[in-house]
């Protein structure tokens, strides 16, 4: 949680489930640009609505991971059609020189009739919500303001403002015109469509009529309090967003309970659904939880709130509002201490914070009906601060430039929320977030449009990205964007069988924060680049175009200047996607591993290597090394399917492919983590009866209860393996037959981890292709996750000495590799939580 500071803005907002990292978005630039170039003919428009796209996309990401490419199609619509609008000539001037709307007549009767519908239903609000509603869009009110004006309490405000707003969706939204062809809410986007010029000045006002005053104001509360809080949070069918806009998600209403009585009151929403997981039991009214709040002193801390839930039922704190709807908030009183009266039975999570510290560690509470729990201790955190400098490519300072902080996913809640907060830099390009909750965040700065405009390059070139993980109390300077005095400058030409690729190329150093180090390099119509590395050394390179892509592994010298092109891989693998009657499979997903040869794939090529099938069946995957691959094929009604051992010999493409999916049945259960709580959003893999993985890059993953499903499996022998961070678990032996399989749930445990080393005669390091397999054959290296791309950050990253992990406790084959140096194996048992250096001598 963070403290406000002169010059310094701070917006955090709540993402359930999480959405796509950074990376995961950055994944998707060149495929936005070959979208615009389609939608648009002038080839230097599309490229400014390609990255306008991909700044809407990051500083507003979408919710669903697996729908990120129909999100950003529809952002891109979104903004073409808002720049048709704005380019398209006013066909009337009004005396007061404001634009009309280039919209059709029976667009502008649609307008009128929305405006009508509003008036009418906002003098339709019973009181107070009609005064409330008016103030703060009529009189231009803020929450406070009015509280003020009225003698309310703040907490009053917010609390009718939420009804208000709730009352006026639903009422609108049961509203149909009398043609039946739409709804209310479909309506309003009429009203929160983009203007063909600038609204009004609100001074503008002053010169209406009451009536027109009350219209403007209720046009207000259709774009801003409606279509804001309704229409950018709806989603199509598919997932996709309406519009590009993204409103706060409005908070709960609170319901004081007792403020005069001895002990402190309980807040709760009408509808009090605590988010703990297993869900609670309603209790009789005996049942009470106490418990005292102290600060990082030590000392009773006075008006902190306890939420039952994890931090993330905190988030009101941040914005000085109302709890969420459903959850369950008390406030400690002058000693500190806490009680909820007919508090829910069962398994409750208790987490306290306050506005000038960090959340507590989650408390578990084990409540039975009528029984008094009085002895809950939750200690206040001092958090953590990061604060520094901004630092653009020209050397000069950023001045009100945003520094965008993410939780990761290991530090979300227990219900897998995770917090995202922005801050900008003051005159002095200086940026500072205090209170941060400990544990793993990422950050990113980046120039927007206008800024862009004069510093020249593209938004992912001037990009400044750092992951640290902070500790309770700790503080880091961090410059970002500044220039190394190791920097090296590195240039070349990248080719695809001679011809020059397009693209980017994202570097990546081997460093204590590879991703503070990344750098994207952009090609030009000859395919060279010219990047700046902070430091020389080891790193990974990502080629990402539509003519070719690929990864490499280079090792630059510790010079000024460095040439070094790069050929990429012109190795491919084709095929189709067959049901059990021979029909071709539209929508099936396709992923493979690199196995054996080469060198492993790194998770970040996750976009590389997953297809979707066509009308026809058919799939491809192009910037293949040589080596032996593994392929693994899903839909969701059909069934799976998995193909090892097929081998893609160097520039040339594996062709002729045709995989028939096995119809079946899902195995089913439940993962919680070592404290016995469900975990949401764990990456769960299945290797098949020839212990191959059904999904090389798994799209299974635990909901919000920690419950998961696998794909329809054949009859067969199966085993469960789930892992997140450096947690693991694994079920072996579940059998499939002629129903599905239910109850296999399993609890995370600390994994083993090895660092190999394979080594020449000489003693050399080599960088390997790095395999582990269990007792029984399954391969337990290479698992990738389509929705968790950051697994790798969880070990140190080094692509000689290779950090892999975490297993099961068991006896493991690893084996080495390296193409002309030999090859090398050896068994080794693992204990939980062990960490082993092994060393492989290559023959």
């Amino acid at each position: 949680m963070a403290t406000t500071l002169p010059g310094i803005h701070h917006a955090f907002a709540m993402t359930e489930p999480s959405p796509p990292t950074i990376q995961a978005l950055l994944d998707q630039h060149e495929w936005v640009r070959r979208l615009a170039r389609r939608l648009v003919g002038d080839l230097h428009e599309a490229e400014d609505l390609a990255q306008e796209t991909l700044t809407v996309a990051l500083e507003r990401p979408p919710q669903d991971t697996a729908k990120v490419r129909s999100w950003l199609s529809q952002v891109l619509a979104n903004l073409h059609r808002q720049r048709v609008r704005r380019q398209r000539p006013a066909p009337l001037e009004r005396a007061d020189d404001e634009p009309l709307e280039g919209l059709a007549p029976d667009g502008l009767v649609a307008r009128a009739e929305v405006h009508h519908l509003l008036v009418r239903e906002v003098l339709a609000l019973d009181e107070p919500y009609r005064t409330t509603i008016l103030l703060r869009y009529f009189e231009g009110l803020g929450p406070r303001a009015i509280a003020d004006r009225t003698s309310v309490p703040l907490a009053t405000v917010t609390s009718r403002l939420t009804r208000a707003h709730a009352r006026l969706r639903d009422r609108v939204e049961r509203t149909r015109t009398d043609d039946g062809r739409t709804n209310g809410l479909a309506a309003l986007a009429l009203l929160a469509a983009p203007r063909a010029s600038a609204p009004a000045a609100p001074s503008a006002l002053v010169l209406m009529s009451t009536s027109s005053k009350i219209a403007a104001a209720v046009l207000v509360v259709a774009t801003f309090g409606i279509a804001g809080v309704l229409i950018a949070q709806r989603t199509s069918d598919d997932g996709a967003p309406v519009d590009v806009q993204r409103a706060s998600a409005p908070s709960g209403d609170v319901v004081e309970l007792g403020t005069t009585a001895p002990r402190p009151a309980a807040r709760t929403s009408e509808t009090v659904e605590s988010s703990a997981a297993p869900a609670a039991a309603p209790a009789a009214a005996s049942t009470r939880l106490e418990g005292l709040v102290v600060d990082a002193s030590g000392a009773p801390a006075i008006g902190a709130h306890v939420a039952l839930g994890g931090h993330g039922s905190l988030i009101h704190l941040l914005f000085d509002d109302e709890p969420e709807e459903g959850t369950t908030v008390a406030i400690t009183d002058d000693q500190g201490r806490f009680a909820f009266d007919a508090a829910p039975t069962g398994t409750l999570l208790v987490t306290a914070g306050a506005r000038d510290a960090a959340p507590s560690e989650t408390q578990r509470v084990e409540l039975e009906e009528g029984a008094v729990v009085d002895d809950v201790v939750l200690q206040l955190r001092r958090g953590a601060r990061v604060h520094g400098e901004v630092v653009r490519s020209d050397g000069s300072l950023a001045r009100g430039r945003k520094v965008r902080f993410m939780q990761d996913d290991e530090s979300a809640d227990a219900q897998g929320r995770r917090l995202s907060l922005a801050v900008e830099t003051d005159e002095l390009g200086r940026y500072d977030a205090r209170n941060l909750f400990p544990g793993s965040w990422t950050f990113v700065s980046f120039p927007e449009e206008e800024e862009l405009a004069e510093i020249g390059g593209t938004m992912p070139e001037n990009m400044a990205q750092a992951a640290v993980r902070l500790e309770d109390g700790e503080e880091r300077f961090i410059v970002l964007g500044a220039r190394s005095s190791e920097a090296v400058v590195v240039s070349g030409r990248v080719s695809l069988d001679g011809a020059a690729a397009d693209g980017f190329l994202q570097w990546i150093g081997e460093c204590d924060d590879p991703m503070g180090s990344q750098k994207v390099a952009e090609l030009d119509g000859d395919g060279r680049y010219r990047v700046e590395l902070p430091l020389p050394g080891a790193w990974y390179v990502r080629a990402m175009g539509s003519v070719g892509s690929g990864d490499f592994y280079v090792d630059i010298p510790a010079i000024d200047e460095f040439e070094q092109d790069l050929d990429l891989p012109s190795g491919g693998m084709e095929g189709r996607v067959l049901d059990a009657a021979g029909d071709p499979v539209e929508g099936a997903w396709v992923t493979h591993q690199l196995v054996g040869g080469g060198t492993q794939r790194h998770v970040l090529r996750l976009a590389d290597d997953v297809a979707q099938t066509e009308a026809d069946g058919a799939f491809q995957f192009g910037g293949l090394l040589p080596g032996t691959y593994q392929i693994g094929v899903v839909q969701k009604e059909l069934g799976s399917a998995s193909v090892g051992s097929l081998v893609v010999t160097e520039d040339a493409t594996l062709g002729g492919l045709e995989i028939v999916l096995e119809s079946g049945h899902s195995i089913e259960g439940r993962i919680v983590g070592p404290d016995g709580l469900p975990k949401p959003k764990v990456p769960v893999w299945v290797h098949g009866p020839g212990g191959d993985l059904i999904e090389p890059i798994s799209r299974t993953t635990t909901n919000d209860d920690g419950r998961y499903r696998t794909p329809k499996l054949a009859p067969g022998t199966y085993s469960v393996l789930a892992s997140t961070g450096l947690f693991v678990a694994q079920a072996v032996g579940v059998e499939v037959e002629d129903a599905g399989v239910e109850g296999v749930d399993l609890q995370l445990a600390p994994g083993a981890t090895l660092v190999i080393e394979a080594r020449t005669d000489e003693g050399e390091l080599q960088r390997a292709q790095v395999r582990v397999d269990d007792r029984d054959g399954r391969t337990m290296t290479g698992l990738r996750s389509l929705f968790d791309p950051w697994t790798w950050r969880r070990l140190p990253f080094d692509s000689r000495r290779r950090h892999v992990g975490p297993f099961p406790a068991g006896t493991y084959v690893v084996t080495a590799s390296v193409p002309d140096a030999g090859s090398a194996s050896t068994n080794v048992t693992l204990q939980p939580g062990e960490r082993r250096e092994v060393t492989l001598p290559l023959r």
